[in-house]
């Protein structure tokens, strides 16, 4: 009987636990929240502002585009293989191949369509209103490698009221998950 009380005591702590935390996630609170001490307003907008988001990296670009229809809003993405990149990425995996090694090639990029609902609305969410973390300053030219700026990941550009807001997306920042941006 007092396991069944102390299992019980903890499905209540994690129902409460789990109840707080959908309600402090939500985007739409996010956005209208002060910004914290350090914290930067990259651009602002609303999720029904956001017409298009486009993740440009080195072998393949992937878009969002919202749409509606009399059910509400939708959103088609694409895939799409960037020119040339696999033929670029094959050479550079030849390269770092000792002599006598088998090569392997990178698995190239299939275009593709696809529509979401569900995943696309957090996507929008949390990119109509961004903001950073903390803002580094001007970098110089000598130590752009260090962020991953020189060659960085990719560019994420979003359109939200008609303009088109673009960052460069360079390395992961250390023990965090978040990442060094620049805007272009």
């Amino acid at each position: 009987m007092k396991q069944l009380k102390r299992l019980a005591v903890h499905i209540v702590l994690l129902a409460v636990a789990a109840g707080w935390a959908f309600v402090e996630s939500d985007p739409a609170k996010d956005a209208s929240k002060p910004l914290a001490p350090g914290e930067v307003q990259i651009w602002k907008g609303k999720p029904d502002q956001v017409s298009v988001v486009r993740y440009t990296a080195k072998r393949k670009v992937v878009s969002l585009e919202q749409k509606k229809d009399a059910e509400g809003a939708y959103f088609l993405g694409k895939i799409e293989p960037v020119e040339g990149a696999d033929a670029a990425e094959e050479a550079k995996a030849d390269d770092k191949k000792p002599k006598g090694h088998p090569k392997s090639k990178p698995k190239p990029v299939e275009p593709a369509v696809f529509v979401s609902v569900r995943n696309g609305k957090k996507i929008i969410d949390k990119l109509a209103s961004l903001r950073a973390k903390r803002l580094v300053g001007e970098v110089a030219e000598d130590r752009q490698e260090e962020f991953g700026l020189d060659k960085p990941d990719g560019t994420l550009s979003v359109t939200v009221a008609g303009k088109t807001h673009e960052i460069i997306v360079g390395k992961a920042t250390p023990g965090s998950g978040n990442r060094y941006v620049r805007d272009s």
